[in-house]
C-alpha cells in the first residue's frame, strides 16, 4: 500500500535539506521515498499509539525544481501477526515539513 503527495520547491540547489514528520509506525519495513529515491525506513514505535517525530536528510540532487513527489510505502505486518485481510501495517503521519538546514 502506498500514499503519494506532492509539494513544490523553487530552488532545490540551495540545500542541504531535511524532511521532518510526525508519525505512528509499527513495522520496520515502512519506507519513505522522494521522487523515487529511497530516503529511509520509518522508525518503529511500540503499540502505545503516541505520535513521535522523525527526520530524514534530503540531498539537494533528490529534489527537482517545481513539483516533487513524496511516497510512503506501508510494509507488511510481521508474519506471525497476519490474518486474512490484515497484512499491511497502518501508518499514520502528519506535519510534514521540508526545511533548509545550515551546512556544518
Amino acid at each position: 500500500m502506498t500514499w503519494e503527495g506532492g509539494f513544490y520547491v523553487q530552488s532545490p540547489e540551495q540545500g542541504p535539506w531535511q524532511l521532518r514528520l510526525e508519525l505512528q509506525s509499527h513495522e520496520p519495513s515502512n519506507a519513505l521515498f522522494l521522487n523515487g529515491h529511497f530516503l529511509g525506513y520509518l522508525p518503529m514505535k511500540d503499540y502505545v499509539y503516541s505520535w513521535f517525530s522523525a527526520t530524514f536528510d534530503v540531498p539537494s540532487h533528490f529534489l527537482r525544481q517545481g513539483y516533487n513527489q513524496l511516497t510512503i510505502q506501508a510494509g507488511g505486518v510481521a508474519p506471525q501477526l497476519q490474518r486474512p485481510g490484515f497484512i499491511w501495517d497502518e501508518v499514520l503521519f502528519r506535519g510534514i515539513y521540508l526545511e533548509r538546514i545550515s551546512p556544518d
